[in-house]
């Protein structure tokens, strides 16, 4: 059975999402071109982004899947860490990768979807997962929803887009719907944001139409934007910015050795991107808060789909 695809959502090229989010951890890549100390500058930054987490939904270990090139999956975090809160996932996406038939998948969860936290035995907002357990509560909980491993994980403070956005003199968006938030006024049509004014911009759900399903798209829409500016010669003299942007708003578990291979066997050979939804949910409220409740057959059929991508079926 087909998995339909979210007509809210404005499609963007793939690779171009996972520029901006796995890129900076390609810096080293880059560095390769430069002299000993901006290659042991990029690793030692590097170094720093480092987390442990390994599926334990994996016989064999994601490194050696990745040798092998193998389907594997990865679990981007976009999160919102504010001043004496520990943050939330607001961003969440699952890409399967299947280099064999050169095809990736990819699906968003809605911050507020209903679902079991894992190791809390109890249900809550999908996006609490991270603050209950950080970036393994977090994977847990998707490992749960969906019945497949994460083999690897890729976090970033979305204070460090802002950061990025300013870095890079701003960022162009195509915005669907004029609004105001917080002072700032957002006209309809092509804008220039700063990195201020980009934090404002990713943020606001209110005042869509589209609710968070629109703010995801505000979301996607600031990545695209920066994955091009990031792409350019510029970025080369704005190397050692980048990289203290990196150490100090980005965690993965992705080893260093394994950039490389990742890099070539998977990302640069994806030809076709499958666009998995969970659109067809309700709204909910209990005890006054308000949850997205998942539809449980399109939940069966996207969970159906990337398990089936991953050959775990």
């Amino acid at each position: 059975m087909s998995v339909k695809k979210e007509k809210k959502y404005q499609f963007f090229n793939f690779k171009k999402i996972i520029w901006v989010l796995v890129t900076i951890l390609l810096l080293l890549t880059i560095a390769a071109s430069y002299t000993y100390s901006k290659v042991k500058s990029a690793q030692d930054s590097y170094q720093k982004t480092k987390i442990v987490y390994e599926t334990k939904e994996r016989k064999t270990p994601s490194n050696e899947i990745v040798k092998g090139s193998k389907p594997i999956s990865l679990l981007l975090l976009g999160v919102d860490e504010r001043e004496n809160d520990s943050g939330r996932s607001d961003t969440m996406i699952t890409v399967t990768l299947n280099p064999e038939k050169r095809s990736a998948k990819l699906i968003s969860i809605p911050r507020d979807s209903y679902v079991e936290i894992a190791g809390k035995e109890k249900f809550d907002k999908i996006n609490h997962a991270y603050a209950y357990a950080g970036i393994e509560g977090a994977s847990k909980t998707v490992e749960q929803l969906f019945s497949i491993p994460i083999d690897y994980v890729v976090k970033i403070n979305m204070d460090g887009v802002v950061d990025l956005v300013d870095l890079m003199g701003g960022v162009t968006v195509n915005n669907p719907t004029a609004f105001s938030s917080h002072g700032k006024d957002f006209k309809k049509g092509e804008i220039t944001l700063d990195g201020e004014s980009t934090l404002e911009y990713i943020r606001m759900r209110k005042s869509d139409p589209d609710g968070d399903f629109g703010r995801q798209n505000r979301q996607r829409a600031v990545l695209v934007g920066l994955a091009q500016q990031l792409k350019s010669a510029e970025t080369i003299k704005k190397f050692d910015n980048l990289l203290i942007v990196m150490k100090h708003n980005m965690q993965t578990n992705i080893p260093m050795d394994q950039l490389n291979t990742l890099r070539k066997n998977y990302l640069t050979t994806i030809e076709k991107t499958e666009q998995l939804s969970l659109n067809e949910g309700t709204d909910m409220k209990k005890k006054g808060i308000y949850y997205y409740k998942l539809n449980t057959k399109q939940l069966e059929e996207v969970k159906d789909a990337l398990n089936k991508h991953l050959e775990l079926q």
